[in-house]
């Protein structure tokens, strides 16, 4: 987050500054924040938040950009299946919980 930013306008802003597709704030839905225990920042005094958005994508014409190399789409049920290979493990009780809420969801 830039100084002064308040989270949904920073998350529209990273989802367009590493795929080149804006997004409108009102679209996002926020999921949740997470107090994440990363070692970069064991001995800061604040430490790390993820706060987790998302919003339904039906055009998939994204291009990488920033500090990301390749964008790929998986099934709910492939990230349920795969998350310890694909995820590292501070984010991946955060995915984890979104990905079964979501496939509880739908039925």
């Amino acid at each position: 987050m830039n100084p002064g930013e308040i989270r949904v306008d920073s998350a529209a802003r990273e989802f367009e500054e590493e795929t080149g597709r804006p997004v409108n704030t009102s679209d996002l839905f926020l999921f949740g924040e997470y107090a994440v225990d990363d070692h970069r920042y064991k001995n800061s005094k604040h430490g790390i938040t993820t706060t987790v958005f998302y919003f339904y994508l039906n055009d998939k014409n994204l291009t990488p950009k920033d500090d990301i190399c390749e964008i790929k789409f998986f099934t709910l049920n492939f990230l349920k299946e795969n998350l310890n290979d694909m995820i590292v493990p501070e984010h991946r009780k955060i995915l984890e919980q979104f990905v079964e809420k979501k496939i509880n969801e739908i039925g």
